[in-house]
């Protein structure tokens, strides 16, 4: 049995949260000892946390808008203190943090303790700020490995450090896979077709252009729906951009919900329109309820997932027309939808919860005997 410390910026909705969480629980049905804690306040948790987890946390409640050196300000030498001294007390066999700031805090609060740092980039290479690009150049070598989540960044990270340092290893499912999938045979004509995108309503998704291509969708199948799931800082800029365009009638915006397998299950199509992703969590959470999936070939992750169009269909970053057309296409293509729904469930089976946590034992967590 291993002592695990994971430590995650907090346990909010979003995408890295949610792995975090999944692979902290599958660690701890495993028979590990697992604890989770979080730079935010415990109350401000979105997901419940199981009894076989034990939940700590640092209490930080500065506004998150702040950025990098700016931090400073908030006594957050006190918080480093606070957390070297939890490792310290529990001397963990590993510590699992994500994000890249926080990364660097983990990193400095660890200094000169026998504990291994396992740190995990959920972002790819390029997105992060100029001064924690910075920073990680000269402070991820002290950890023990970094997980990268695509072989594009595995490259890219060659320039930090050296190769036997980095692994790639997927995110895993973070939903409940449904004992009987959905019937998603073509069974409907593409008159009534509904599209799907799930995700924070920022610039980063790219809702803006899915709106521009869903436009031209309509004027050839008027009666389509396009169902958008979150919430966030452009929630009303999409929804006044959709009156704007005159398709509110045809546009659903639920907001937050901590069912999106409801939509999963209720939608045909899964469409991704991100400007960039760490990977493209959203496309195998479709993939597991049998959806066809249209995504762009934005940096990074889909067309390591999609591969070269065998597992959905991969088009050109933010070419709307292109996006539209294959909407089009695949809400009109019996046999192209069939064959996409039948790839997606197959494709899904890579990344169970079980299949990723082997990866991580077999490639990364050895037994407390054989470090």
């Amino acid at each position: 049995m291993l002592k695990l410390l994971f430590i995650n910026h907090a346990l909010h909705c979003g995408g890295t949260d949610r792995v975090m969480l999944t692979l902290a629980k599958e660690m701890a049905n495993r028979g590990n000892d697992v604890y989770f804690l979080t730079f935010r306040p415990r109350d401000e948790d979105f997901f419940d946390i199981p009894d076989n987890i034990t939940r700590l946390d640092l209490n930080f409640k500065t506004d998150d808008s702040i950025k990098g050196f700016a931090y400073i300000r908030y006594n957050i030498i006190g918080y480093l203190l606070k957390l070297r001294n939890i490792i310290k007390t529990l001397n963990p066999d590993y510590v699992i943090s994500a994000w890249t700031s926080t990364n660097i805090f983990v990193i400095l609060a660890s200094l000169k303790l026998k504990t291994k740092l396992i740190i995990t980039e959920h972002i790819h290479f390029d997105a992060p700020p100029k001064i924690w690009k910075f920073l990680r150049y000269f402070f991820y070598r002290l950890s023990y490995k970094l997980v990268v989540l695509t072989n594009r960044d595995r490259a890219k990270f060659l320039n930090v450090l050296p190769k036997n340092k980095i692994e790639v290893i997927s995110n895993p499912l973070t939903i409940d896979v449904p004992r009987v999938i959905p019937n998603r045979e073509f069974k409907t004509n593409k008159s009534n077709i509904k599209f799907l995108s799930v995700g924070r309503f920022t610039s980063q998704k790219g809702f803006d252009l899915l709106l521009q291509s869903f436009k031209k969708v309509l004027e050839i199948i008027p009666s389509a729906q396009l169902t958008i799931v979150g919430d966030g800082e452009d929630y009303e800029l999409i929804k006044n951009q959709a009156k704007k365009l005159r398709i509110s009638n045809n546009i659903f915006l639920p907001g937050l919900t901590n069912n999106v397998s409801y939509y999963y299950e209720h939608n045909d199509i899964y469409v991704l329109s991100s400007r960039f992703e760490g990977f493209g969590l959203v496309i195998t959470e479709a993939m597991s309820y049998g959806m066809p999936i249209i995504s762009f070939d934005c940096p990074t992750g889909p067309r390591e997932i999609i591969k070269n169009n065998e597992y959905g269909i991969l088009i050109n970053s933010n070419n709307i027309n292109s996006l539209a057309d294959k909407m089009i296409y695949l809400a009109s293509n019996y046999k192209e939808f069939n064959n996409y729904s039948k790839a997606s469930l197959k494709r899904a089976n890579d990344y169970s919860i079980s299949t990723i946590v082997d990866m991580w034992e077999f490639s990364i967590l050895k037994n407390k005997g054989n470090h």
